[in-house]
């Protein structure tokens, strides 16, 4: 039983033992009135108390009772504060979770592609999808309006003069900052990405690299191999977001530089895609189902659409079922 439950039952035996009284002291009086005891004229009986008068008494017993059991009292009041604070804590926990992905504005139509791969008695579902899925599904699906292949995070190191460092980002197609909700201080979302030497940083690295100066257009030296050209600064991140990057650079110059990535037999990056208004889930998914073993006959891949909202809290799945809450974003 909780500590709150325990002050109530404790008050509300306090106040029953206080009325029970009162009932004895009045069934004395009428009865001695009764045998001749005491004149009718001297038993007196008390007005009835208002409600201000009862919540007044109340209040005066339970303290009287709280004052004279402190320990008792202490252990029971501190419990009930524990016992609020980490209820508000839990409540808060699981807003903040159940907000996570949730700000983007195209939040319904926005969705990942998932894999169900059939073994013998086995199925297995991942977000890995092939390389050169978005740049085809778009052209190939009418109701997927835009497309977006996103690749795990890396860390290339950056050098601009005598400052150098690895940092955390991600490839993503041209497409992706029209699809998702990731505003720039700088630069055009449409087009930021589209050409291949493009880089999308961060402010922080902003301030880290070009001190303070202007970084649009000017060139960043990665992995001291390529140079690529700033063309637009990063708001902050929302904290609701599961993806963290402090880059965005073109998918497609990575693409070329990995051929396996360029087979529809291999998996690896995510793929994202923006379904267009009012297009039915259920149509969409019927579609794509057979959608690589169109492209490869030996393929034993179906596909289904996620809502992108939805898979950091439902990301586990058990034979092709969704059956939990696990993010692998």
């Amino acid at each position: 039983m909780g500590s709150s439950s325990l002050a109530f039952l404790f008050l509300s035996i306090q106040l029953f033992n206080l009325c029970n009284i009162q009932v004895n002291a009045l069934s004395f009086r009428l009865n001695s009135v009764e045998q001749g005891v005491v004149k009718p004229s001297s038993v007196h009986l008390a007005p009835r108390p208002t409600l201000k008068h009862m919540l007044r008494s109340y209040i005066k017993i339970a303290w009287r009772n709280l004052w004279k059991n402190k320990t008792f009292s202490f252990i029971n009041i501190l419990g009930l504060a524990l016992g609020m604070a980490c209820s508000l804590l839990i409540m808060i926990w699981v807003q903040d979770e159940r907000h996570m992905d949730r700000f983007h504005k195209n939040d319904s139509r926005l969705y990942r592609v998932m894999e169900n791969q059939h073994y013998t008695g086995v199925i297995n579902t991942y977000a890995s999808t092939p390389g050169i899925l978005a740049e085809n599904i778009v052209k190939d699906i009418p109701e997927i309006e835009l497309a977006s292949q996103i690749l795990w995070e890396n860390t290339p190191l950056f050098t601009v003069g005598n400052t150098f460092e690895k940092e955390k980002g991600r490839f993503v197609q041209g497409d992706f900052l029209t699809m998702f909700s990731f505003p720039l201080k700088e630069g055009n979302p449409k087009t930021a990405l589209k050409r291949p030497d493009g880089i999308v940083i961060s402010q922080k690295l902003a301030d880290k690299y070009f001190k303070g100066k202007d970084p649009m257009g000017k060139t960043i030296r990665i992995d001291n191999t390529d140079d690529v050209m700033v063309t637009g600064i990063l708001a902050d991140i929302p904290e609701a977001s599961s993806l963290k990057f402090d880059f965005l650079m073109s998918y497609d110059r990575w693409q070329k530089a990995n051929k396996w990535a360029q087979e529809w037999g291999n998996n690896g990056p995510r793929c994202y895609v923006l379904l267009a208004p009012n297009a039915s889930i259920d149509k969409v998914n019927a579609k794509i189902k057979n959608y690589v073993k169109s492209k490869n006959k030996d393929s034993n891949v179906d596909l289904f659409l996620q809502n992108y909202g939805e898979s950091y809290l439902y990301s586990n799945w058990d034979a092709g079922k969704q059956n939990g809450a696990e993010s692998n974003t």
